[in-house]
């Protein structure tokens, strides 16, 4: 645990790892808009981990963007942005015990 005092920036960086069932990925995208596809797509790759598809999701918050947003293409004005299309991906696939996630800062 970081213990820190006197004036404090917010400038740090934090890395994030989060590996979904491939079936439980499938369930959460199904519902999900295109722009909403292309955010999770960006950062997604499929890899097998103790024998399970799985789909593993890695990005970066703070001073460090993950996102090239020229990429992600066109959004609508109300669409949410990459980070919380990512935040309520990560709250719904937490609910599943075989999810597992990390983070750490840097």
């Amino acid at each position: 645990m970081k213990v820190r005092s006197g004036f404090v920036s917010n400038s740090s960086t934090s890395s994030y790892i989060l590996i979904v069932p491939i079936d439980l990925h499938e369930k959460l995208t199904e519902t999900m808009g295109d722009y909403e596809k292309r955010v999770i797509g960006y950062i997604a790759e499929v890899d097998t981990i103790l024998g399970q598809e799985c789909m593993v999701l890695s990005w970066f918050s703070g001073n460090v963007d993950t996102f090239d947003y020229a990429d992600l293409g066109e959004r609508l004005d109300d669409a949410d942005s990459p980070y919380t299309v990512l935040n309520k991906y990560e709250v719904q696939a937490k609910k599943d015990s075989r999810t597992w996630f990390h983070s750490d800062d840097m």
